[in-house]
């Protein structure tokens, strides 16, 4: 069978025998929703034109018609305006080409130095100053008779308003002679302030005023300090240890050692009970060592076998060294 082109409503053949009108039943059912779809637009369209009636435009259609709302972007849109021919005040809802007219009239109206911030663009700079109020003539050059300030202020100790006169110490000029008291000047001596001479003799045999010691001759003193030999005096008991270390945070150069405090490095029995050691040379009894200096003092020997009696038990030993 064929069909309808817009619907597709079935037309039967004349050819069947017998027709069969049964086809017929749902071209019925398309023509009636057809026609109910038609009758519900209509309804529509009577809102639709009541909206044309107020000047509305559906809000379907607002894209097709470019249309720009008042909170759309209007960074695009697209001014044409004219200069206006004087300054005039910009004001609320005026159109954007009476505004853009206004704007371009300050832009044009401005000067070069407005861009440029310099000093040199400005033009009817000033050529002088005017007088000061309490001033009848124009102000100009230095005063050659100022002596006071409308507000006073001290200057030295010495307030600047005329009624007495200013001095000021020159900096640039030393000074002929130097303070020994608050109020005489000369030679420094050891009860007052004043200027010496430095010398380098160290033969002076009595005190002189005005003299001091010189950089070279504190030099010279500090060595002479310094060269003398330094002595550390010390006692040690006995703890009866066949070796014992006596530290003294350095290397002695000699080392003077007894049990009794006094000069004899012997008792009667023979026994060895001090002695004196050097750096490179120590004690020794019967071809043992038993005064021995180290880096950090010295080494004490105690055996009774040989004699050496340098750390028994329940003696005092006294002990010299010299640095």
């Amino acid at each position: 069978m064929k069909q309808t082109t817009n619907y597709n409503l079935v037309k039967p053949e004349l050819t069947d025998s017998p027709p069969d009108i049964t086809v017929m039943n749902p071209n019925w059912d398309k023509i009636d929703e057809r026609l109910k779809e038609i009758e519900e637009e209509n309804d529509n369209l009577d809102a639709y034109k009541a909206d044309l009636v107020d000047g509305k435009v559906p809000k379907e259609q607002l894209p097709e018609m470019n249309y720009l709302s008042s909170t759309g972007d209007g960074k695009d849109v697209t001014v044409t305006f004219t200069e206006s021919g004087s300054r005039i005040n910009i004001n609320t809802t005026e159109k954007l080409s009476v505004l853009f007219g206004k704007i371009k009239k300050y832009f044009t109206d401005l000067k070069t130095v407005a861009f440029t911030g310099s000093y040199t663009d400005l033009s009817n700079k000033p050529t002088s100053l005017p007088a000061d109020g309490g001033t009848s003539a124009a102000c100009s050059g230095n005063s050659a008779t100022a002596t006071k300030l409308q507000i006073a202020r001290q200057i030295n100790g010495v307030a600047f308003d005329g009624t007495a006169n200013i001095t000021i110490a020159d900096d640039t000029k030393a000074p002929k002679s130097h303070a020994s008291t608050g109020t005489t000047y000369g030679v420094g001596t050891t009860s007052n302030y004043g200027h010496v001479k430095t010398i380098n003799s160290l033969t002076q045999s009595s005190h002189a005023n005005g003299t001091a010691l010189s950089a070279y001759q504190g030099k010279v003193l500090k060595d002479l300090v310094d060269a003398k030999p330094d002595v550390v005096t010390g006692v040690y008991a006995g703890d009866g240890t066949s070796s014992r270390n006596i530290t003294l945070g350095f290397q002695p150069k000699a080392v003077f050692l007894s049990r009794f405090g006094s000069v004899m490095g012997e008792n009667r029995a023979g026994n060895l009970l001090g002695g004196l050691a050097l750096s490179s040379y120590p004690t020794t009894l019967q071809d043992r060592d038993a005064l021995t200096i180290t880096s950090t003092g010295y080494t004490v020997v105690n055996n009774i076998n040989y004699d050496i009696l340098l750390n028994s038990s329940g003696n005092t030993y006294y002990y010299t060294a010299i640095k």
